[in-house]
C-alpha cells in the first residue's frame, strides 16, 4: 500500500443500480401465487371410499419377575438365568 496523504482519492458514494425486472417478477410472482393457492383450496374434493383397517389384536401382558445384582459382577435374571461375568 501506498500512502498518499489525508483525504486523497476519489470515494464519493456511489448508489447500487437498480434493477426492475426483478421488482416485477416479484410483483407478479405474488399474485399468481395467490390464485394457484385458491384454486387448490376452493375446487371441489373428490369422495373416498377407503375402509377402516381391522384392529390390532391386544398385545400380551408383559412378564414380570426379577433381576438380581451382586458381588463381582453377579446376576441372577428374571427367567432365572445365572450368568456370571
Amino acid at each position: 500500500y501506498k500512502y498518499v496523504g489525508r483525504g486523497a482519492g476519489n470515494l464519493a458514494m456511489v448508489a447500487p443500480r437498480t434493477i426492475l425486472y426483478g421488482r416485477i417478477a416479484c410483483m407478479a410472482a405474488g399474485p399468481i401465487l395467490l390464485l394457484l393457492l385458491l384454486f387448490l383450496l376452493l375446487r371441489p374434493s373428490t369422495t373416498s371410499t377407503t375402509q377402516m383397517p381391522a384392529p390390532m389384536p391386544p398385545s400380551p401382558q408383559p412378564r414380570t419377575g426379577e433381576c438380581t445384582f451382586w458381588g463381582d459382577p453377579h446376576v441372577q435374571t428374571f427367567d432365572g438365568g445365572r450368568p456370571s461375568f
